[in-house]
């Protein structure tokens, strides 16, 4: 379980992404930037994260020229059945992978959950360009996200799974940091500021 709150519209989930890719960027760029041995041990982070960055960067031009191939040849021709079969099976291991996902916390799945899979992949390219452009021009801006939004919708989606751990605390009641050391309550509306 996450105590991440999901943004309601994308003038609110573009900046979280923008800001978690942005993230992903520097944190490969940290590891990258170490001496040849740690470097080394990085292939998983950057197979992790280079992963999550390439594809979000990729997705949307790689399924129009997908698109593009299958309704300008014939069907019937090896590109476009080369191109068809990898959008299948991309799509159907994502869905799969929600699937697998949502029952597992026991959560009800949506079938316009996975009809929008592309659409939803396919938006990620703007945010990532929106990082890769920050990181380059204001490194030290993170765009912040307003709280306590879906709360005043909608239900808190909570998992019917059993929990692995002890559960945790509200964060608006802790008074300590995830590190454990104290903090000070936190100002009304500070992080909108």
């Amino acid at each position: 379980m996450t105590l991440e709150e999901a943004p309601l519209g994308l003038d609110g989930w573009t900046p979280q992404r923008t800001r978690w890719l942005k993230g992903y960027w520097q944190t490969l760029g940290v590891h990258f930037g170490l001496d040849a041995r740690r470097r080394r041990q990085a292939l998983p982070l950057a197979m992790t994260l280079g992963g999550a960055v390439l594809s979000a960067l990729v997705h949307g031009p790689a399924l129009a020229a997908c698109l593009v191939a299958v309704v300008r040849t014939d069907a019937a021709t090896l590109p476009a059945m080369i191109f068809s079969g990898m959008l299948v099976a991309g799509y159907a291991g994502g869905a799969l992978g929600i699937v697998t996902g949502m029952r597992r916390a026991g959560l009800r799945l949506r079938p316009a959950d996975l009809l929008l899979l592309p659409a939803y992949w396919s938006l990620q390219a703007w945010p990532a360009a929106r990082a890769l452009l920050q990181l380059v021009r204001n490194p030290y801006l993170w765009e912040k996200t307003e709280h306590g939004v879906s709360a005043q919708t909608e239900p808190s989606c909570t998992s019917r799974s059993r929990r692995r751990s002890p559960p945790f605390s509200s964060p608006s009641r802790s008074l300590s940091s995830p590190a454990g050391a104290p903090d000070s309550p936190p100002a009304p509306n500070a992080d909108r500021a």
